[in-house]
C-alpha cells in the first residue's frame, strides 16, 4: 500500500508539475501577449502623436497658405489699381496731347492767316513788321503798319474805287514824327 500510496503521491506529483507547466505556459502566454499590447498601445501612441504633429503643421501650413493668398490678392488688387490709374492718365495725357494739337494748329492757322492778310501788302511786309517789333525801343510811336490793313470798306463795290484813289498809298506805313520816319525808313532800306 505504500508502494500503492507512493505511486499515486508521484502520478498526482507528476500531474501537479504538468498542471504546474501548463499554467506556466499560459502566464508566460499572457505575460507576452500583454507585452504585445503594450508596445501597439506604445506604438498606437506613438503614431496618433505623429499624425496629430502632421495635422497641426499641415493647419499651420493651410493658415499660412491662406494668409499668402490674401496678401497675393491684395497685392494684385493694388496692381490692378495702380494700372487703372496709369490707364486713367494716360487717356488724360491724350485727351491733354490732341487738345494742345488742336490749338497748336489753330495757332498755326491764325499765323496763316495773319501772315496771308499781311503778305497781300508786299511780300517782304511780314519781315518788315518783324524788324519794327525788333527795334520798338528806336520809335517816339510805333509806325502804322500797311495802310491797307486799316482800311475797311463798307460795301464791297467800293473796292475797285479805293484801290484806284489810294492805290501805293494801302501798302504804306504811316509814321508820327520825322524821327520816327527816319527809323522806318531804315529798317525798309
Amino acid at each position: 500500500m505504500i508502494q500503492k500510496n507512493a505511486d499515486n503521491l508521484r502520478g498526482q506529483l507528476e500531474w501537479t508539475e504538468e498542471d504546474i507547466k501548463n499554467e506556466n505556459n499560459k502566464r508566460n502566454e499572457l505575460l507576452r501577449k500583454a507585452e504585445e499590447v503594450a508596445n501597439s498601445a506604445i506604438e498606437e501612441k506613438r503614431i496618433h502623436d505623429e499624425l496629430e504633429r502632421q495635422m497641426n503643421l499641415f493647419h499651420k501650413e493651410k493658415r499660412d497658405l491662406f494668409n499668402e493668398k490674401m496678401n497675393i490678392l491684395i497685392l494684385k488688387q493694388l496692381f490692378n489699381d495702380k494700372q487703372q490709374n496709369l490707364f486713367d492718365e494716360q487717356a488724360l495725357l491724350k485727351q491733354h496731347e490732341d487738345s494742345l494739337r488742336k490749338r497748336r494748329g489753330h495757332i498755326q492757322q491764325l499765323k496763316a492767316v495773319k501772315q496771308d492778310r499781311v503778305t497781300i501788302y508786299g511780300r517782304y511786309t511780314l519781315a518788315i513788321l518783324k524788324e519794327i517789333e525788333k527795334q520798338a525801343y528806336r520809335f517816339k510811336q510805333i509806325p502804322i503798319e500797311p495802310v491797307g490793313k486799316h482800311t475797311c470798306l463798307i460795301d464791297i463795290k467800293w473796292a475797285i474805287a479805293v484801290e484806284q484813289g489810294l492805290g501805293n498809298l494801302l501798302t504804306g506805313y504811316l509814321s508820327s514824327s520825322r524821327e520816327d520816319e527816319r527809323v522806318l525808313l531804315e529798317i525798309l532800306s
